[in-house]
């Protein structure tokens, strides 16, 4: 039983000793690209600076823009603050908030968890632009 405990308590060391730190902060400002899932949806692009983001995409033509709430380092929150274009019509609320989670940075890239209301998170790599 002891050596069980013991490869147990090593494995969770080891694990947590080589789990990657976030570092969140070098995505708070700056432009960024979503690539689409699909050819149809076309690229988001966003440019996030200070307690506002633009998201824009030429392929289903609109332009959001969005206050920004960081929660803590590596997690914020978009409220809806007005809508520039929206030719395809797309519904939207006015008081849409959307709570975005980094749960993964590399180099030029995060990894995102967004949800909006009772939908399904949506998973997503994040490129920086500039």
């Amino acid at each position: 039983m002891k050596k069980i405990i013991l490869i147990v308590f090593y494995l969770i060391t080891g694990y947590i000793g080589v789990s990657q730190t976030l570092d969140c902060v070098k995505f708070k400002d700056g432009k960024f690209r979503i690539p689409g899932a699909t050819e149809a949806e076309g690229s988001t692009f966003i440019d996030r600076k200070g307690n506002y983001q633009v998201e824009s995409n030429e392929t289903l033509k609109f332009i959001l823009k969005f206050k920004v709430v960081w929660l803590d380092e590596c997690t914020y929150t978009l409220k809806l603050d007005s809508v520039i274009k929206n030719e395809k019509n797309f519904p939207l609320q006015a008081d849409m908030v959307v709570k975005v989670k980094i749960t993964g940075t590399l180099k030029e890239s995060y990894l995102q968890e967004s949800s909006v209301l009772n939908l399904p998170v949506f998973k997503s790599e994040v490129f920086k632009i500039r």
